[in-house]
């Protein structure tokens, strides 16, 4: 899962849930280009993205401009409230747009064990 923002608490809070079920954090720096971020999902096979509201309006125009490259993109999740034409854009360029809110109301209704990553697990891939 790629955490794709400025660092602020919902980066954190994101890094540490995936922690809890055994899935790895990607984080993707918000100076990254077009060129640094398509390869860093196409290599990782990366689905579900966190993100900030200024970083999901670039994967909109990343995905809609080179569809190929972000085909594994399919899930955006954004921290802050979207607006009925953020999900428009979303939906046209082929991604669906959650919000952090909307997905803590679910996992609260949903709560799950803990499944931590075991030693020989990746926690974070970091490109750098």
């Amino acid at each position: 899962m790629g955490l794709y923002s400025k660092n602020r608490w919902e980066w954190s809070t994101a890094q540490q849930a995936l922690f809890t079920q055994k899935m790895a954090s990607v984080p993707l720096y918000d100076t990254l280009g077009v060129a640094a971020v398509s390869y860093i999902v196409r290599q990782t096979g990366m689905a579900t993205i966190f993100c900030s509201k200024v970083e999901t309006a670039k994967l909109v125009a990343f995905k809609k401009a080179d569809a190929a490259s972000f085909a594994a993109l399919t899930t955006v999740l954004q921290f802050e409230d979207a607006t009925d034409a953020d999900r428009a854009a979303a939906t046209e360029a082929g991604l669906t747009l959650r919000t952090f809110s909307e997905l803590l109301t679910v996992g609260r209704a949903n709560p799950k064990p803990h499944n931590p990553p075991a030693p020989e697990d990746y926690g974070i891939i970091c490109y750098t």
